[in-house]
């Protein structure tokens, strides 16, 4: 029962920040999770950190008055989007497994306030994620561990000279026209290097479920979709962990080369308009991602083409 082994020191920690949370256990997560309001997020985080549950780079962020825009447990994966204040943290793809029965955590941070957690569970993308590491870690040397057990995911040193885009969804406009602003779905696209996360989810959902109650209803792709994955060349971006299909390990994300020749038709299509500093991203079911580019130096992801 997760409510009844859930540790009650969690609970208090909550409870008295005045934070109403719900206990639950999420398929493929190796221990329950607290589900809290989407509104209450932000305090969550901040009473967890002064109560000593977070610690490193992750007490940090939520300490100081971190802005967490979405999150959740989401087909399978634990995903938390924020924005942190303070804008002089080491940009790059770190991670941590505390224990081989633990999930493997990465945290993708811009060093200019965006950034993505996501938790992996054992056996979840294994493969694709460890040759990603290993051949990433071989190009330019294994990274330092530092506080709290995090080490270089991506390998780098000089990530923060290398390429970095950050994407902010502006708008979705689904088939028949209708039109879901960020009142409603939040989302990052974030690309560090050779490395990218994709994370698009609904706050206002999250809060309809938890104050209905169950816990049932939060494993929907309504309240989010994360993607992990590897920038193979400009426009070919190969997943590493998916959300709601693990078996998307290793499988094109976006193949812009073979959607511009017809002969495939994966990912959809991307179109970079550089003087509005906006993306569009047309997916094969007709969906449309509109995408505001908040940063961008270096290569662009999608390709000369775009």
């Amino acid at each position: 029962d997760a409510l009844a082994t859930f540790p009650t020191a969690v609970a208090s920690a909550l409870a008295e920040a005045g934070v109403q949370g719900l206990a639950a256990a999420a398929p493929l997560a190796a221990r329950p999770s607290i589900l809290v309001r989407s509104d209450d997020l932000g305090k969550a985080t901040k009473a967890l950190a002064q109560a000593g549950f977070l610690q490193g780079p992750e007490a940090e962020e939520c300490s100081a008055d971190a802005s967490p825009l979405i999150g959740g447990s989401w087909g399978g994966l634990g995903v938390v989007v924020g924005r942190s204040p303070s804008k002089g943290s080491t940009p790059g793809v770190w991670s941590r497994r505390l224990d081989q029965a633990d999930s493997l955590t990465l945290r993708f941070e811009s060093g200019c306030g965006p950034f993505t957690y996501v938790s992996v569970p054992p056996g979840v993308g294994a493969d694709a994620l460890q040759a990603a590491g290993a051949a990433l870690q071989s190009s330019s040397g294994a990274g330092p561990v530092i506080e709290g057990g995090w080490s270089r995911f991506d390998g780098r040193a000089d990530v923060d000279a290398s390429n970095l885009t950050i994407l902010e969804l502006l708008a979705v406009r689904s088939p028949d026209g209708e039109v879901t602003g960020v009142a409603k779905q939040r989302g990052i696209w974030i690309f560090l290097g050779k490395l990218f996360v994709r994370a698009i989810g609904s706050s206002t959902r999250a809060a309809e479920v938890l104050g209905s109650g169950d816990a049932s209803l939060v494993e929907s792709k309504v309240a989010g979709e994360a993607i992990v994955g590897v920038v193979e060349a400009p426009g070919r971006l190969r997943t590493l962990c998916r959300s709601w299909a693990p078996t998307d390990a290793g499988q094109f994300f976006l193949d812009e080369a073979g959607a511009a020749s017809g002969a495939s038709q994966v990912g959809g299509v991307v179109e970079v308009h550089r003087s509005a500093q906006a993306v569009v991203h047309r997916l094969p079911c007709g969906t449309e991602h509109h995408w505001h580019i908040s940063v961008h130096r270096g290569t662009c992801p999608f390709g000369p083409s775009a």
